[in-house]
């Protein structure tokens, strides 16, 4: 009877003895396994890098739409390619529909970038009548496509090229109004000082020139103005 009480006493301090040895493991960190380490409560919202073992938290749904949401908002009142086009029918006037009809280019199938290159094709092969058609059609589907003020600027060009000035002082006009903080504007407003110059209307070319060096100090149009200024006064 006593070599059984012993031996029960036995077991039962090694059962006692390997309890707390499994309670003092679970509580060690081994040596470079710090980061493996994930606890109950994040565990379900954390994944390992398989490579190299290492926890890092998942990306939840809510944060997702909150970077989308705030990307949107940033790109607010940036036009898209899409939302730019004028939804409907195009109305295009007689001299371009037969213009587009004989040279066979579809329009439907054109976007706006290759709409500027038409123009730019047509400025240097000094074809007006195809510039100023592609130049409408360009601002009748894209009226806020960066490459509006662009276009009617080479349009001016031309136009004070064939010494038609009036015309030329139109495109350059409605640079100002339709597009007064684009990068054109101050060109399109020192090109209407020289037109106005080269019609011998000195004074509004001076009030002109004027505008140029008072509002765009620094500028090339500006140091420019400067020498047509001085040019005008030495007459």
């Amino acid at each position: 009877m006593n070599w059984f009480v012993i031996f029960l006493a036995t077991v039962l301090l090694n059962l006692v003895a390997c309890q707390q040895f499994e309670k003092r493991r679970s509580s060690t960190v081994l040596p470079g396994k710090q980061n493996v380490q994930v606890s109950n409560k994040n565990q379900g919202n954390e994944k390992r890098n398989p490579a190299t073992g290492r926890s890092f938290p998942r990306t939840k749904e809510a944060d997702v739409k909150s970077f989308v949401f705030k990307g949107a908002s940033e790109l607010k009142g940036r036009p898209t390619h899409e939302a730019q086009k004028i939804q409907g029918p195009i109305e295009l006037t007689e001299k371009e529909k037969i213009f587009f009809e004989l040279i066979g280019d579809k329009v439907e199938n054109l976007n706006e970038v290759t709409i500027y290159q038409r123009v730019v094709d047509k400025y240097r092969k000094n074809d007006d009548v195809a510039l100023f058609s592609y130049v409408n059609l360009l601002l009748k589907r894209y009226p806020r496509s960066i490459y509006c003020d662009n276009a009617l600027y080479l349009q001016g060009m031309l136009l004070f090229s064939q010494k038609k000035y009036g015309e030329s002082l139109a495109a350059f006009q409605k640079i100002l109004n339709l597009y007064p903080q684009s990068n054109k504007a101050v060109s399109a407003l020192f090109a209407k000082g020289v037109v106005f110059k080269k019609m011998n209307l000195n004074k509004q070319a001076l009030q002109l020139l004027s505008q140029v060096i008072n509002r765009y100090p620094g500028s090339p149009e500006s140091a420019r103005a400067e020498i047509e200024v001085k040019l005008i006064t030495q007459r």
